[in-house]
């Protein structure tokens, strides 16, 4: 990647390790010693279960590391409420769990969740914002926001 094209995406780069790793591999002479790839695909569940529901209690969780006011936090709140994400966090992410997880509310029955319950978005959205601003703030490692040059 240069200055002059345009950054690659995670996924075209998942994409085509394999291929290089593989052109490596037929090129012997190349003073590298590649000894395998691992790509890992952290995904275990549809979206709305993975990233729109526990959205909001990550958010609350580590509320001093998120840049939110009240007003922001009370309407995460409301549509966590609306969309059914509080009691099914209450109800079925317990220890024991109680069986496979059902979809929620929030999908009408399908694997999409419905435009007015993305909230995983609007707290993505707040956060690059946030991240425009202060260029320590990742959302793969919130806490590294107050360490600067990390």
């Amino acid at each position: 990647w240069s200055w002059g094209q345009s950054k690659p995406t995670p996924l075209a780069i998942f994409t085509n390790v394999p291929y290089i790793a593989n052109w490596i591999y037929e090129h012997p002479g190349l003073d590298l010693n590649l000894q395998g790839i691992w790509i890992a695909d952290p995904s275990l569940s549809y979206d709305v279960v993975q990233q729109e529901i526990p959205a909001l209690r990550f958010a609350q969780a580590n509320k001093n590391l998120f840049p939110f006011n009240s007003s922001f936090f009370t309407d995460l709140q409301t549509i966590s409420d609306e969309c059914g994400y509080t009691d099914y966090l209450n109800e079925f992410v317990t220890y024991p769990p109680k069986g496979q997880l059902p979809l929620p509310v929030a999908t009408n029955g399908t694997f999409t969740v419905t435009p007015g319950c993305r909230i995983h978005s609007l707290i993505q959205r707040a956060i690059g914002l946030y991240a425009s601003i202060s260029l320590c703030f990742t959302f793969l490692r919130v806490a590294l926001q107050s360490q600067p040059g990390v």
